[in-house]
């Protein structure tokens, strides 16, 4: 190493990543302690070495992940082969895992997606990380256009919702959570560009909104960047507003009826016995509760398929 590191950045880096490395390994060096016995809490060990296994690939997915990033802000291309195919619902059960949601988001149609998956999952972990900080009612919705898939972080608004990154950044405050959320939202652009889309902000009456586009398999198109795919957010739908602006409302009864047109959307709200898990029809929305904790460590998710960068 000809120069010094920036020991400050590096700081910063380790502050985001490290309990997201630490109790994963903690919870599989604790299974591999299980494996050995014959029925360690009720579980046989086929239980204890799946999760063993989940927990260490798991760590191995945002290693690569990071890995990417490291590799493309050098210059460099995310090589062919570790673009793949991966359905939309594998991802967002892996995420609603990690989320720890008590709803399962359901994709509004399964679509295979052709990108990184290690990059794309990260960007949706550093969103909703950041959107805690930037207002209440944080939630996931994703929404399908036939092309691909919009993913859309919201949170409940609070004055007005800078209409750029840039923007948004220096709206910030100079407190040490501020400037890891600055350095959350930046990280979060750079693995969407990564995957050749674009960070979009946009607001309603009740929201704002960070959302970015993922391709289907055989829809990207030669210059995914220019296209309207990628470029034009489809803009926060009305009903969707107006139902989860009861989401501050606490200790409700019963669900208020959607409006009609609008079956395929599900809202959760606070308080309220989980329903029947939702399935949307094609081309609608779909989106589960906020949670307190936006990047718990450990997942029992199925780990993505492992290529060394």
């Amino acid at each position: 190493m000809a120069r010094e590191p920036d020991w400050e950045s590096l700081s910063q880096l380790e502050f985001l990543l490290m309990r997201r490395i630490i109790e994963p390994l903690n919870a599989a060096l604790a299974a591999i302690s299980l494996v050995e016995l014959d029925s360690a809490a009720e579980r046989p060990r086929a239980y204890w070495q799946a999760r063993a296994s989940t927990e260490v690939l798991g760590v191995l997915n945002l290693v690569n992940g990071w890995h990417a990033l490291m590799r493309f802000k050098l210059g460099e291309l995310l090589p062919h082969q570790h673009i793949r195919f991966f359905y939309v619902q594998d991802l967002l059960d892996w995420l609603s895992q990690q989320l720890q949601l008590t709803t399962t988001i359901r994709a509004p149609e399964n679509l295979p997606l052709e990108a990184n998956r290690e990059t794309v999952q990260e960007a949706v972990l550093l969103l909703y990380s950041a959107a805690y900080t930037l207002g209440p009612n944080v939630h996931l919705v994703t929404e399908s256009t036939g092309n691909g898939v919009w993913f859309r972080v919201r949170y409940g608004r609070h004055g007005d919702c800078p209409a750029d990154l840039d923007a948004l950044i220096e709206k910030l405050g100079d407190n040490w959570r501020s400037q890891d959320t600055a350095f959350e939202l930046r990280t979060a652009a750079d693995f969407i560009t990564l995957n050749a889309s674009k960070l979009h902000l946009q607001s309603s009456a009740e929201f704002c909104e960070m959302a970015f586009f993922i391709y289907a398999a055989g829809r990207r198109p030669p210059d995914p960047l220019s296209s309207k795919d990628v470029t034009e957010p489809p803009e926060i739908r009305p009903s969707v507003e107006v139902l989860l602006s009861t989401l501050d409302g606490i200790g409700m009864e019963e669900e208020p009826a959607l409006a009609e047109g609008d079956e395929h959307e599900t809202v959760h709200f606070p308080n309220v016995p989980p329903q029947a898990e939702p399935v949307a029809e094609p081309g609608g929305v779909s989106q589960a509760e906020p949670t307190a904790d936006p990047l718990p460590a450990s997942s029992d998710a199925d780990p993505v398929d492992l290529n060394t960068l």
